[in-house]
């Protein structure tokens, strides 16, 4: 019985090695097919795109200034209030001329006597001059009548800049709004502050209104050094503003920093607003964009095709079954895409997603992408 046993034992272990190299055949097919990677891969596309640059600004006011008075006086009239729109040269502050019209009066005589003595004091020297030219009079007394004229004309002069001054000082007496230089003069001042009242009396440079104009703002905004490359005066930016909402303006550039601020890394811009209608204010907060580069023809692969490896960027493609890594520089993006500068081709098929780790010369089955909800009907 032993003998048997020991047969039987002997048997199994001879035909074991027979049936693990058999069960072996037939699981290697399978072991290889489960080690091919599959892998979902798509074709470029070749579009326009445009390089958007994104900034946040602040609106800030052209002109505000504060007005004074030139001259003292008791205030008469006050022909504004807080809030009012105002052309350049209205009428804001009248004093009471009288002091400034007996002024005026008292030069224009001073200048009406100083001209009578340069009348006599040029016919004494004509008659003075004849009788030197005959030496009846000394020329001693001939320099009198030569003094006496240059005093004359003088005193005439220092009579009309009076009669100047004091003209000037009743036209002050109306306080006006300031002219602006340039243009036609359009634009419109409002009133921030109202700082007198009727019965008051000014003395020389009390202030008397503060006013802004409204009609020009500026944008004021940064950008990263790294962008500053596409800036240019009169460029046009597009901003929006959150307290209007659903709507974009429009400015153009006229200052651009000719510094780098090291704190930020960036450069200060500034942009005129036409704001005739006076919709916008100072103050508010602006989410800037412009154009800084436009591709004509550029190579687009979705985002989520990039690798990036230290300092380089990188797409994995299929070329006849197999993983081929190429280098690339990237562009502009948009959206869920980024532009391929250099690196790859419009005939290529670039590797979008795998379930697996991707190695190059790898063997792969490419599966065509399928394009995302939003992307589908973005194409719509």
């Amino acid at each position: 019985m032993v003998k048997s046993n020991i047969f039987i034992i002997t048997l199994c272990l001879a035909f074991c090695p027979l049936l693990s190299f058999s069960c072996s055949q037939k699981e290697e097919p399978k072991a290889k097919q489960a080690r091919l990677a599959t892998v979902t891969v798509t074709k470029p596309t070749e579009e326009r795109v445009e390089r958007v640059i994104t900034a946040i600004g602040t609106l800030e006011l052209e002109d505000e200034t504060s007005i004074a008075t030139e001259v003292g006086g008791l205030i008469k009239e006050v022909k504004f209030k807080e809030g009012q729109e105002i052309n350049p040269g209205d009428t804001l502050v009248v004093l009471d001329e009288t002091n400034f019209k007996l002024n005026l009066e008292k030069a224009n005589a001073a200048f009406n006597k100083a001209k009578a003595n340069l009348s006599l004091a040029e016919d004494n020297y004509t008659r003075a001059k004849t009788l030197r030219e005959k030496d009846l009079i000394s020329s001693q007394d001939y320099q009198g009548f030569v003094n006496a004229l240059e005093n004359a004309k003088a005193d005439l002069a220092g009579a009309q800049t009076n009669c100047q001054i004091a003209q000037r000082a009743l036209d002050s007496s109306v306080i006006q709004a300031p002219v602006i230089e340039g243009g036609e003069n359009k634009h419109k001042w409002e009133v921030q502050k109202k700082l007198v009242s009727v019965g008051e009396y000014l003395n020389t440079g009390s202030p008397v209104a503060e006013l802004v104009n409204r009609t020009v703002l500026k944008l004021r905004f940064t950008v990263p050094e790294r962008e500053a490359k596409y800036l240019v005066p009169a460029k046009t930016v597009t901003f929006s503003v959150p307290a209007v909402l659903g709507k974009d303006f429009k400015a153009v550039i006229f200052y651009i920093a000719p510094n780098i601020a090291e704190s930020t890394r960036a450069v200060i811009v500034k942009a005129y607003f036409d704001n005739k209608d006076r919709l916008l204010r100072a103050g508010y907060s602006a989410n800037v964009s412009f154009v800084g580069e436009t591709s004509e023809k550029a190579i687009m692969v979705p985002r989520r095709s990039l690798r990036f490896d230290v300092d380089k960027s990188y797409v994995f493609a299929v070329v006849d079954g197999v993983l081929r890594r190429k280098d690339i520089t990237i562009g502009i993006e948009k959206d869920d895409f980024v532009e391929i500068a250099s690196g790859i081709s419009l005939e290529d098929t670039v590797v979008v997603r795998s379930g697996s780790f991707l190695e190059e010369g790898a063997k792969v089955e490419a599966v065509p992408d399928k394009p995302a909800p939003s992307e589908t009907k973005k194409d719509k």
